[in-house]
């Protein structure tokens, strides 16, 4: 008993460093980044569950990359007709989703079409026709 024990600390250990260390990294991405003043929106494609939420006053996340870079941002897109065309070019159910403006500036906060920090969702729109 006591050699198994031995032999299950070591790689115990590591599994707690290992979730302390994406659990630090999830609360530093976990702060979102809210320009007063954008000059280029930024939108994402979210669960449109969320409207309730920001109807209630309540501050949802479209998260930027975390988990020292091994999951990337939400994809964002510099307009609603650009959202919804992708959602069109991927034949995905428009129902299903949601357009959101967030809290940052397209061309300070978006690289590679991904968020490069975590935006607070603002306000849902309309999918453009």
């Amino acid at each position: 008993m006591l050699t198994t024990l031995h032999r299950l600390l070591v790689p115990l250990a590591l599994l707690l460093a290992l979730g302390m260390a994406a659990f630090i990294d999830y609360q530093k991405a976990s702060v979102p980044m809210v320009r007063q003043d954008p000059r280029h929106a930024v939108y994402v494609l979210e669960s449109p569950r969320h409207q309730q939420a920001l109807a209630q006053g309540q501050v949802v996340l479209a998260l930027g990359p975390w988990c020292y870079g091994l999951l990337t941002g939400s994809q964002a897109f510099a307009s609603v007709s650009e959202a919804t065309d992708f959602l069109r070019l991927q034949g995905l159910n428009v129902e299903s989703w949601q357009i959101y403006q967030v809290s940052g500036d397209y061309q300070l906060d978006v690289s590679d079409g991904v968020l490069n920090k975590t935006l607070q969702l603002v306000r849902p729109l309309p999918f453009s026709h």
